[in-house]
Formats: C-alpha cells, structure tokens, sequence
C-alpha cells in the first residue's frame, strides 16, 4: 500500500500538478468610516488585494469600529484574534513612548517636518511592531490639527478652565499644560460629550471634524498644524508568513500604492475639510501669532519630556530627526 501512494505521489510530482495553499480569509477592522479618505484608501486597498490574489486572500472590512474600537485593534492583531487593522500610533504611546513620537504636538507642524520625523522614527517603530508580532504594511498620515470651540482662542489664556477633549497621554499632557481639563473621549462619542457639556473645546482634524458634523455643536475651529499623526494598518507577522510568496507579493504591491495614495490625499484633505467646515457655518480663523508661541512653548516642553521618557534610543532619534529637518529645508 505504501509503495502505491508513493508511486501516485511521483507520479503527480512528474505532471506538474502544484499543491496550491488553500484560500485565506482575513478579518480587518478599522475605527473609520469607509467614507473619509482614510477609510477610502484602506478600502481601495483592500479590494486591490482580494481582486489581484484570485481567490487566494480575501479580507473581509469592518469600518467605523463595528468590529472594534480603535483602542483595541493592535492588541487584536497581536494576539491573533483578527488578521489585519488599522489603528492610531499615537493612541499606544503607553505601551513605548516610540508609538506616541509623532503625536507630539508642534515638534513637527509642516509637511517638511512631518516627512522628517517619519523617516526618522520609521526604524525605531518598525521595530518595536516587529517585537509584537506585527508587521507595519502603509500609514496615512491624519491632516493638521485645531482647536474646536464655542468662543473664539486668541491665546493659550483663552483655553484656561475649558475641558478639553484628547484621544492620548501625550495630547491630555498638553492639555494640563495650557490649563484645560483633559477629556479622554473616542471620536464618535465628541458630538454628545460637547452637547451635554462634558469637553467644550477639542483638539482634532478638520477631516475629524467633517465625519462628525462640528458644526451643530461647535462655533469656531482654529487649525493649529500641530502634528499629522500617522494612521497606520498592520498585519499579524504569523498571518503575513502564511501567505504563498506570490500572494504576499499583492498585498505588499497594493499597500505600497495605498501609502502613495496616503501623503497626496492628506494635503488635499487639509484644505478641502476647512473648506467644508466654513460652508457649513463654522467660523475658521487664522490663529494669532501670540496663540501660536504659546502652543509652541508647550511643544518645546513635551519634546523635552517625551526625550527623558524614551532614554538613548529618544535623544538618538530627536538628534537624526533634527539633521533630517536640515537637510529637507536645504
């Protein structure tokens, strides 16, 4: 009997006939809607892979944290529990100060900065993910950041005693330091929290802004820069590696397209969101040079504070970030 099956075995073997792997059906959450540019570009990238592997992956998409909050999703995918997502860096900052670098407001407040503080940290993140069982496939980087509010912010004084909404430490730090009550709250929750008078300012994108309609609840918003956090959309190392070669070749080809798409639709984003915004009532004022020096102080203090938190390998980085930034200026 052995001796037929091995015969049948080399028989197979000599016709060319190729044992494929069987199909893999993935599981995607993400806290966006698939509507915004974020959610859109995920999903452009999720149907390049399920058409381009031929029935080889599919990857099922759950938007607007219908299968899990954003909070939750990098442990998700860790653990194995879901196969791929896309989360927040900057939301992880507990876990290695590296995640929450990018979310440092006012160290990076141009798209120049922004490339150089990526390019910097982008070894010191991979391999942190790395460690985690986790493999970073694109980021889309979030548009600037502003101040929503019912009365109008002319300087930091002017955020004294509001309670102000943040998603992170780092953003609650810089809160407590202009003299707000942080307000840790998820995004779909901001349009009740400001309606019942739980935050009456926030720190967040015009894109954020647009996806849950600030202007029935908010007067001003005041676009700051601040910082372009990167969403970033990561995959189980084990999930990835079971993938045939070919196939993981799709995915990697259809993120790269993805993280080109990222950077070009953001600072279109950036525009175009204020634009809404102001045609939706909103009133969106230039911010006062005096606003302006007061935030960035703020941001000289929490750079400083986030180095002495990440030990060597932070004052190594902020020193590459700095020669970066000279060099993308010249």
């Amino acid at each position: 009997m052995f001796l037929r099956f091995l015969l049948l075995f080399c028989m197979i073997l000599a016709s060319g006939v190729s044992f494929a792997q069987s199909p893999q059906r993935w599981q995607m959450a993400i806290g966006a809607p698939d509507t915004n540019y974020l959610g859109q570009i995920v999903k452009n990238f999720v149907d390049e892979v399920n058409t381009n592997s031929n029935g080889q992956l599919t990857i099922q998409l759950h938007p607007r944290g219908s299968l899990l909050t954003q909070p939750y999703i990098m442990r998700a995918v860790r653990t194995g529990q879901i196969q791929i997502g896309k989360t927040l860096l900057a939301l992880h900052g507990n876990e290695d100060p590296f995640f929450e670098v990018e979310g440092i407001p006012f160290l990076a407040d141009t798209w120049e900065d922004t490339i150089a503080l990526q390019r910097a940290g982008e070894p010191y993140i991979r391999a942190r993910l790395e460690q985690r069982n986790l493999n970073l496939l694109f980021s889309i980087p979030w548009s600037s950041q502003g101040i929503y509010s019912q009365n109008p912010i002319r300087t930091v004084e002017d955020l004294k005693g509001t309670r102000m909404r943040i998603y992170n430490p780092v953003t609650s730090r810089m809160a407590t330091l202009a003299g707000a009550t942080p307000v840790n709250i998820v995004a779909s929750e901001m349009p009740q929290a400001f309606l019942a008078n739980i935050i009456n300012t926030m720190f967040t994108s015009g894109q954020t802004g647009v996806d849950f309609a600030s202007w029935d609840y908010a007067k001003y918003f005041t676009d700051v820069g601040g910082m372009r956090n990167r969403a970033v959309v990561i995959v189980n190392s084990n999930a990835l590696n079971s993938l045939s070669p070919e196939v993981r070749k799709v995915v990697f080809e259809a993120a790269a397209r993805a993280n080109a798409r990222g950077f070009q639709e953001a600072r279109k984003i950036e525009v175009s969101s204020v634009e809404l915004l102001r045609a939706r009532g909103l009133q969106t004022p230039t911010p006062s040079p005096e606003l302006m020096r007061g935030l960035r102080s703020i941001g000289t203090q929490l750079a400083g504070e986030w180095v002495h938190k990440a030990g060597p390998d932070g004052a190594s980085f902020m020193a590459r970030y700095r020669e970066l930034q000279r060099t993308l200026v010249n």
